[in-house]
């Protein structure tokens, strides 16, 4: 069974100190500073696009050839349920998620 989890996940994008200099020197943090170690429950909420769902209108694609217009609403989702599907493993994955969440004690 899974744990249940805080609904905003907190993570740091390098777990390596040393990652920056690893991947090339415009590689940095976006979240953190790599030289001062902190909890990540206490880093503040690091929100990314999942491409779940948009709204938007037939004009606001015609206007400026976008999905996204100039005020655009966030919608927290879960990242249990924000799954990214782009292969077969996400998709094993997405099916043992759903499975869990079906049949939670089994």
């Amino acid at each position: 069974m899974l744990a249940r989890s805080k609904p905003r996940t907190r993570f740091v994008v390098f777990g390596h100190e040393d990652a920056s200099a690893a991947l090339g020197s415009t590689v940095r943090p976006v979240n953190h500073n790599p030289w001062v170690r902190l909890h990540t429950q206490d880093l503040p909420p690091l929100y990314m696009e999942n491409s779940n769902f948009y709204v938007f209108t037939a004009d606001l694609i015609k206007s400026t050839r976008r999905r996204i217009g100039d005020r655009p609403k966030m919608f927290e989702i879960h990242p249990l349920e924000a799954l990214d599907i782009d292969d077969e493993q996400s998709f094993a994955l997405a099916e043992q998620l759903m499975h869990v969440k079906t049949h939670p004690r089994s």
